[in-house]
């Protein structure tokens, strides 16, 4: 189980202008900042309806700008610096067993937890609290037992004068690695390349979800990620056809759906110029007031 939520990309603008540093060649740059003004529905102190308007910055990247982009993620990560300079922060819910993982991806990366250690007596230790969404019936009736001995000494704990020490290392030490945390996540489009690249494919399904939202919530993530990690599985040669490359990247599957036959033996450049599906924007009815170049 996971679920990821409160996705935030604030600053796409400040990578693009300095992708062109190297080269002094802000001039050419063809991206812009689209601002929108959308009407979202409201109320007056009185209680009465009505109707606010909100501005909105929305970058769109120029082909110019992307032909750049990718080209300097082809050189490797030195290369690809801009990607680091994408800041995503997010909320997940998801198992300790897979912020193991997560935590291999720590350059780059801040998280906040809520405290296991200062809040695990304060609610009763139940199935919910949990992820057992894979675990079979036979499995999940004894795991319901073990919950039973853990919660009455979470009780006994609270039911100490003293708070029993003892009780509560009992309940942090015996508290399973399926537990159910919180964290607030900032991370950024190198550690999401990163991510698609390493655990594409991974046994854990947590990895697809995660990876689904991510594709589903940050801007050009099919240009600046998927497409060029798919590029990257190609050149390392990590399996051997094309049609098996796009099966292991299940981020991709997930995002746009299954592949269809006519197009497993298409090259990566036949992908590359497909059409790109326009990002939805986040209110109803935006409607574009002003534009302005993304040039220093």
């Amino acid at each position: 189980m996971l679920i990821t939520e409160n996705w935030k990309i604030p600053d796409l603008e400040t990578a693009l202008r300095g992708m062109r540093n190297s080269y002094d060649s802000w001039d050419k740059s063809d991206s812009y900042i689209e601002y929108r003004v959308s009407k979202l529905p409201g109320t007056t102190p009185d209680g009465e309806e009505s109707a606010v308007n909100i501005t909105l910055e929305h970058p769109v990247i120029g082909e110019v700008d992307l032909r750049l982009a990718n080209n300097l993620e082809a050189g490797g990560p030195s290369d690809r610096k801009f990607l680091r300079q994408i800041p995503v922060s997010f909320d997940i819910t998801a198992p300790l067993y897979f912020y193991k993982e997560l935590d291999t991806y720590t350059v780059g990366k801040t998280q906040n937890s809520c405290s296991t250690m200062h809040t695990i007596q304060n609610k009763p230790i139940t199935q919910d609290l949990f992820s057992t969404d894979h675990m079979s019936e036979e499995m999940l009736k004894a795991f319901n037992t073990y919950l039973k001995a853990i919660e009455k000494r979470r009780k006994a704990y609270l039911d100490s004068d003293k708070k029993d020490k003892q009780a509560w290392y009992d309940i942090i030490e015996a508290l399973p690695s399926s537990w159910l945390q919180k964290r607030t996540v900032t991370m950024n489009y190198e550690v999401l390349y990163k991510i698609a690249l390493e655990r594409a494919g991974h046994r854990l399904d947590e990895w697809a979800t995660f990876m689904y939202d991510a594709a589903t919530h940050c801007p050009y993530y099919k240009e600046l990620i998927a497409i060029p990690v798919l590029r990257e599985f190609e050149n390392r040669k990590k399996v051997a056809t094309y049609d098996k490359t796009m099966e292991r990247l299940a981020v991709y599957k997930a995002m746009y759906g299954d592949i269809p036959e006519d197009q497993y033996n298409a090259t990566l450049e036949g992908l590359q110029n497909a059409p790109v599906e326009e990002d939805k924007p986040a209110v109803e009815e935006p409607i574009v007031v002003a534009i302005r170049t993304i040039k220093p």
